[in-house]
């Protein structure tokens, strides 16, 4: 089992995650201050086709990131309390981001980004399905929001996310707890 010299500390939730993530060859750690910046980074990488056809001036564009990234982070810590706000990493590089929440009758996967160069090799894959694992053993189903256009919603799709509703640009999807889950849990 891997175990961290501050494994004491970590958020509750985290320390039997780790496991199966490193299993992934993945690392993960809470944000912290100093992620910041990337995190910045990393987020604006998801919105750069979408305000390239802006025609906004650069500054303009970054301006309109830092507070959309500020909005989207307060937004989180209010609607998701107690969540694990991870910077995943990859041999001590970081790699992304996974905002996860449990409370007593549900998980839900607040967030995940992969840096782009990394996405489509199955790292996204074996990262979900070892959140799958943790909440079958938990008999928790899993709840999401994907953007309309979002590949990722073909992923969720074969790993047996269903769509909960068409509310246009996010869609809210959920996994049901699988029928085995809920007999041996």
């Amino acid at each position: 089992m891997l175990t961290l010299p501050f494994e004491d500390s970590l958020p509750r939730g985290l320390t039997d995650l780790l496991p199966g993530l490193a299993r992934q060859g993945l690392g993960a750690r809470p944000c912290g201050p100093l992620d910041r910046d990337f995190l910045r980074a990393l987020y604006a990488g998801t919105r750069e086709s979408e305000l390239a056809q802006t025609g906004w001036p650069a500054e303009q564009v970054q301006a309109f990131l830092a507070g959309q990234f500020e909005h989207q982070r307060r937004h989180f810590e209010t609607h998701f309390p107690g969540a694990l706000f991870l910077l995943l990493e990859r041999k001590g590089q970081a790699i992304g981001r996974l905002y996860w929440w449990e409370g007593e009758d549900r998980a839900v996967l607040v967030d995940v980004i992969l840096l782009p160069a990394l996405r489509g090799q199955g790292l996204g894959t074996a990262l979900l399905k070892t959140l799958l694992d943790r909440a079958d053993a938990r008999c928790l189903p899993i709840e999401l929001h994907v953007e309309a256009g979002n590949p990722a919603r073909r992923l969720y799709q074969r790993l047996g996310f269903m769509p909960a509703a068409d509310t246009g640009f996010y869609t809210p999807m959920r996994r049901p707890v699988p029928h085995a889950a809920v007999l041996h849990g």
